[in-house]
């Protein structure tokens, strides 16, 4: 899509729905956004999280979208499925072992929450798609890997990020991720947005 106008559109909750008080919540205001979109040059819509799926009306507003030939792209950690246009673009990015709070009360609750084989499953079989993979250190990718090879996923759809918040720690995990990537197969996706305007919102 490099090239393309794009629209970034941001879930409101990471953790719960919220189906007061949120604009995912309310159809209304959505229709006067996608009337509002419709008015600027932007083809490529990317919903972002929090999560998505969690958000009530979320399928009609992808339906709305994808009814007036936007390029709909959809950002999610796949652990819930719902039936969207068959072309909507899927970036799925699994929870792995290095997002769990350890030691916090909401440890037990986020590893069992945090994977969903079966809707993984279904996403694959009914969209195109990537995976998306944030990496902290090199013994992350085992767990990558054995996802990989329970769902049958293609190197080429597998991309790792290095995660941190400052460039120096990006270009620092960058130098033996892109080698593990090169030995795997995998792509490599840089964090652009932290090297240009560092770890600040409104870009």
């Amino acid at each position: 899509m490099s090239g393309e106008t794009k629209g970034l559109v941001k879930s409101q909750n990471a953790t719960r729905p919220t189906h007061h008080g949120s604009l995912m919540a309310d159809l209304f205001l959505w229709k006067i956004w996608v009337g509002q979109a419709a008015q600027t040059r932007a083809r490529h819509v990317v919903i972002t999280g929090g999560e998505p799926f969690l958000q009530k009306d979320f399928p009609e507003l992808v339906r709305m979208l994808a009814g007036l030939n936007y390029h709909v792209t959809v950002e999610t950690n796949g652990t819930i499925f719902k039936e969207l246009p068959n072309e909507t673009y899927m970036s799925i990015s699994p929870k792995m072992d290095n997002s769990v709070p350890l030691g916090s009360q909401y440890e037990e609750r986020h590893r069992r929450l945090m994977s969903n084989s079966e809707a993984l499953s279904r996403f694959m079989r009914r969209h195109d798609y990537q995976f998306k993979f944030v990496v902290t250190i090199p013994e992350d990718v085992r767990e990558i890997q054995e996802l990989q090879a329970e769902l049958g996923i293609p190197a080429e759809k597998i991309y790792l990020m290095p995660e941190g918040d400052k460039s120096e720690t990006i270009r620092a995990r960058s130098l033996w991720l892109v080698e593990i990537c090169k030995d795997l197969g995998f792509n490599f996706s840089d964090r652009l947005h932290i090297h240009l305007w560092g770890n600040n919102r409104g870009f």
